[in-house]
């Protein structure tokens, strides 16, 4: 006689399964929001959206913000994680260091090394995003 799997209630797993979605959106949606408003450290980003809607998550906090305004809020209260002007998508612009990268004279080692010499010189964060945004151009 074969044996039979023992029935089980289909309804846990389909509730877990809702949830991890609803993770997936929420995730989805706060990577389009950051990368839409120009979040330059998008770890970092991800990680206070986060913490903004687990500080919400507490018993009497109200109802959670939508991750749009908390990006906005961020933006407000934190310009320097984000670059001056919101992100376009790749399809809509090509990327400077391929402008560049077609210029006669140019030298990207030069680049980085003027940009590393400033931000050393000058000290203050924006020197030293543009040195590390230079630096992960290079990388690639």
């Amino acid at each position: 006689m074969p044996d039979t799997p023992p029935t089980t209630d289909p309804t846990p797993d389909l509730a877990e399964a809702r949830k991890l979605a609803a993770e997936i959106r929420a995730e989805r949606d706060t990577l389009h929001a950051l990368y839409t408003a120009g979040i330059s450290d998008l770890e970092v980003g991800i990680a206070l959206v986060k913490h903004r809607l687990a500080a919400h998550d507490e018993p009497g906090a109200g109802a959670p913000p939508d991750i749009a305004s908390i990006v906005k809020d961020l933006r407000a209260t934190r310009p320097a994680l984000f670059r001056s002007s919101p992100a376009t998508p790749p399809s809509a612009s090509r990327p400077a260091s391929a402008t560049l990268a077609h210029a006669p004279d140019h030298d990207p080692r030069g680049d980085l090394a003027r940009a590393a010499d400033a931000a050393r010189a000058a000290g203050d964060p924006g020197s030293l995003a543009r040195y590390l945004q230079l630096r992960r151009a290079a990388a690639d």
